[in-house]
């Protein structure tokens, strides 16, 4: 499967379906414009995945085709997703820039311990993780897609 980071496959898959049902229904994309506020090659682009419309357009087309919410819903998914991958990055890029913060070596062993302590008890926090979560002197490949493993020194 092709990596989807910005849900282009999704967006496909809605503007074809959002297609099919113009079809089924009898509209050409010429006819649906006069029911949402939307120009016949913005339709056409929106059905092949290379505009993204709001969620006020998938609501309209809803009611134009009378879907029963089937195109919004889909849009809601389909946001819902993008939103969760951007949260996932941004604990990622916090989860690396901790590690890259605690990676220099404290010569002094207690340092060393209170560092380790320190990022354990932040990474179990910024994933949401119950004291199980890491240990210390284990080895974790935290946040799937996170390619760098954390080893907590606490020697």
């Amino acid at each position: 499967m092709p990596n989807e980071d910005d849900g282009s496959q999704s967006w496909r898959s809605l503007g074809r379906k959002l297609a099919d049902l113009r079809k089924s229904a009898g509209y050409t994309q010429q006819t649906l414009t006069s029911k949402v506020p939307y120009g016949r090659s913005s339709i056409g682009n929106i059905e092949i995945g290379r505009q993204r419309a709001d969620r006020g357009f998938w609501v309209r087309c809803d009611a134009a085709l009378a879907t029963g919410g089937l195109l919004t819903a889909d849009y809601d998914r389909i946001m819902a997703t993008q939103q969760d991958r951007r949260l996932q990055a941004s604990r990622s890029a916090s989860l690396t820039q901790l590690t890259d913060e605690f990676s220099t070596k404290d010569e002094a062993g207690a340092g060393r311990i209170a560092a380790a302590n320190v990022v354990r008890l932040r990474v179990e926090g910024a994933l949401g993780l119950s004291d199980a979560g890491l240990r210390q002197g284990s080895d974790m490949t935290v946040a799937g897609g996170w390619v760098r493993t954390l080893r907590i020194m606490a020697v």
